[in-house]
C-alpha cells in the first residue's frame, strides 16, 4: 500500500471512529457517573468531527486545485490513491517535501485511526488489530 492510498483509508475510518464513539456515548448512560462520562466522551466526538471536517477541507482544497470535481469525489471516497499520474501531480502541486509530509501525516493518521478502532471494539479482524499493537 503506498502512502497515497492511505488518505482514502483515513478517510473511510474517521466516519466508523465518530460513529463508534458516538455508540459508546450512547451505551455509557448505563455509568453510575452518567454526567461526567458523558460529558467527556461528547468533547471527544465533538473534537473528532471538527478534525474530520479539517482534514476533508483541507484535502479537498489540495485534490481539487488539480482534480476535477468528479475525481475529487473518487478520492474521497478512496479510489485512485495509488494511480501513478496523480502521484506525480500531488509532487507537482505541494512539491516533493510537502507531498511526502501531507502523505506522511495522513498514514500516521490512519494508524492512530485504525489503533483507536481497535481499542473501542469497532474492528472485527483480530489479526489486523493484533498487528497494529505490535
Amino acid at each position: 500500500m503506498t502512502g497515497i492510498e492511505v488518505t482514502g483509508i483515513a478517510l473511510g475510518v474517521f466516519p466508523i471512529v465518530v460513529k463508534g464513539l458516538s455508540t459508546y456515548l450512547d451505551g455509557s448512560r448505563k455509568v453510575v457517573d452518567l454526567w461526567q462520562w458523558e460529558s467527556s466522551l461528547k468533547s471527544i466526538v465533538r473534537e473528532l468531527e471538527t478534525e474530520s471536517a479539517i482534514f476533508e477541507n483541507t484535502s479537498e482544497n489540495i485534490l481539487g486545485g488539480f482534480l476535477s470535481a468528479d475525481e475529487v469525489s473518487s478520492q474521497m471516497h478512496g479510489e485512485g490513491w495509488d494511480d501513478i499520474t496523480f502521484q506525480y501531480k500531488l509532487k507537482e502541486r505541494l512539491g516533493p517535501k510537502t507531498a511526502h509530509a501531507f502523505v506522511e501525516g495522513v498514514h500516521e493518521l490512519k494508524n492512530c485511526l485504525l489503533q483507536l478502532n481497535c481499542q473501542l471494539g469497532l474492528d472485527d479482524d483480530v489479526k489486523a488489530c493484533g498487528d497494529l499493537q505490535r
